[in-house]
């Protein structure tokens, strides 16, 4: 998933979350109680309201964090080489901190993103997550809009990867 969002000084931090992070999908989010509905309480759970959008989510953080997470790697183009056309491109659509992800990542904030932007069975996928008390939007406009590259369609259009998505 690509999360490009400015996340300066959140929670005292300040940190670029645009890296292509991914945590390794081998182990299942939910519980079997979970998927079946099952309960161990007539209460409700507590969770830090600070940091995760409900008790869900802060289960699901703590899930992760038994999990790797693959950092994106860097890689350099030779503007002269074999593949420069792709570096001016690149260059042009201002893509450089696509392809030079930061060195140094604060995966717990990494963790919260995504315990907080998957829903529950069932609820629709919003494209908004919640890291350090800061609620984060991370639709498409979104995305274009911090890369400065606009996405514009004429009224009722899909792009590509939402047709595809549609379909599956």
């Amino acid at each position: 998933m690509i999360v490009p969002y400015n996340l300066t000084n959140v929670g005292g931090i300040s940190c670029w979350l645009s890296c292509f992070v991914g945590i390794d999908p081998k182990m299942s989010t939910t519980s079997k109680k979970q998927k079946m509905g099952g309960s161990t309480s007539h209460q409700p759970r507590k969770f830090d309201s600070n940091q995760f959008l409900g008790a869900e989510q802060q289960e699901r953080f703590k899930e992760f964090e038994k999990r790797k997470i693959w950092s994106e790697k860097t890689f350099n183009i030779n503007r002269e080489g074999t593949f420069r056309e792709v570096a001016h491109i690149i260059e042009l659509k201002k893509w450089g901190e696509l392809i030079n992800p930061p060195r140094y990542i604060n995966y717990d904030m990494v963790r919260e993103f995504y315990a907080n932007s998957l829903r529950s069975e069932g609820e629709p996928f919003t494209f908004t997550t919640m890291v350090r008390g800061m609620h984060l939007i991370f639709d498409r406009d979104k995305i274009n809009e911090i890369l400065g590259n606009p996405l514009t369609l004429r009224e009722g259009k899909l792009c590509k990867f939402t047709k595809h998505v549609n379909l599956c």
